[in-house]
């Protein structure tokens, strides 16, 4: 009987100390041309999916009478500082995406170009190494947007379970 009960405990203790140093990987891979649009959203905890949700924009989009989402779900200013402290505490650990973007007029497609990089140069310097396969591209000829990456943010699993319990205790009352 006094064995199992340290065996117990043992375990408690190790899965303790997992949930201390884990880390959660949530990755968002997108894939966008003209016939299609998909974002996937995968969790991943010690290399194994735990979850993934694909997101189809065609649906969210289309006019059939279904709600979109929007920011007034999220539920007020206590989620949204929760969410905030989570972020906060998150690291940006891969990005990838091959993008061509082309209006059809040649300036708009530059201010265009302009505004892509001014949002994806900031993001460089949160990366642990500088990406490998960041391209962007532009076409001055034909109006399309093509794109496909990838986005991995890594958050360690014991402020994951904080931010969690929170927004339950928040939700509660």
């Amino acid at each position: 009987m006094l064995i199992l009960l340290g065996i117990i405990i043992l375990l408690l203790g190790i899965v303790l100390i997992l949930f201390t140093f884990l880390k959660l990987y949530i990755a968002v891979e997108w894939y966008m041309d003209q016939s299609e649009q998909v974002i996937d959203l995968i969790v991943i905890i010690l290399g194994f999916k735990c979850y993934q949700y694909t997101l189809d924009f065609q649906e969210i989009f289309d006019d059939n009478g279904k709600e979109s989402p929007s920011l007034s779900d999220l539920g007020g200013k206590e989620r949204l500082s929760l969410l905030k402290s989570l972020w906060k505490s998150s690291r940006l650990e891969r990005l990838e995406t091959e993008t061509v973007i082309g209006t059809g007029d040649p300036q708009v497609t530059a201010i265009c170009y302009g505004l892509l990089h001014s949002v994806i140069q900031p993001l460089l310097q949160y990366l642990p190494k500088q990406p490998e396969n960041l391209s962007i591209l532009v076409d001055f000829q034909q109006e399309r947007v093509e794109s496909n990456g990838l986005c991995m943010i890594s958050i360690h699993l014991r402020k994951t379970i904080r931010v969690l319990r929170k927004m339950k205790k928040k939700t509660r009352n």
